[in-house]
């Protein structure tokens, strides 16, 4: 698969209420907590979007940032969005607060969603549904979804034909890989660094 088949969504269309700021903003160990996951994605994708509803905030980096059009119904919301805004096939999402997240995560997904719309990981038996590879056509599934009010993301593969690997058996796993920042004590978790 090239690049350019390609486009990465950041989800950065949180509250960020536990916390009190846009933590996306945050200087963690020295860069913009947000910064890691573009430089994760840059790799694979021909194209980068940030899914927010406060465009301005996210200027600096020079990507394109689009709203929700289905207002509140949460990350749902924005991976409908970053779809509808995309000029590809296939989708790699990932959320703005987990700086341990690598490329070969996002290659490992493309490898795996031919013959479905979606791929996503499990980690410590939980789905991990904001970090996966989405395709175009799953628009029309979460309209239907989001106006049935099933905003959770952990139900997206009762209704989208999804393939789910397990994160821990790949080479490029490590135990933080998924550690998101929710709070100001999360700050102080070292960053991960690849050996």
């Amino acid at each position: 698969m090239k690049n350019s088949d390609v486009t990465g969504i950041i989800l950065a269309g949180g509250k960020s209420k536990r916390f009190g700021s846009n933590k996306a903003l945050y200087s963690y160990h020295g860069k913009k907590l947000i910064n890691y996951t573009i430089e994760a994605l840059q790799p694979v994708c021909a194209d980068i979007i940030i899914s927010t509803n406060v465009q301005e905030d996210f200027k600096f980096t020079g990507l394109r940032c689009i709203p929700d059009i289905r207002k509140n119904s949460g990350p749902l919301a924005g991976i409908h969005a970053g779809l509808t805004a995309s000029d590809t096939k296939y989708n790699l999402f990932a959320p703005c607060d987990m700086p341990g997240l690598v490329t070969d995560i996002f290659q490992f997904l493309l490898n795996q969603i031919s013959g479905y719309q979606m791929a996503m990981v499990v980690h410590q038996d939980i789905l991990q549904p904001q970090v996966s590879c989405i395709t175009k056509n799953a628009v029309p599934q979460i309209e239907e979804a989001i106006g049935n009010q099933n905003l959770q993301l952990q139900q997206m593969p009762d209704y989208i034909p999804a393939i789910i690997g397990i994160s821990e058996k790949q080479p490029f796993y490590h135990a933080s890989m998924f550690q998101n920042i929710n709070t100001p004590q999360d700050v102080y978790l070292k960053p991960y660094t690849k050996s």
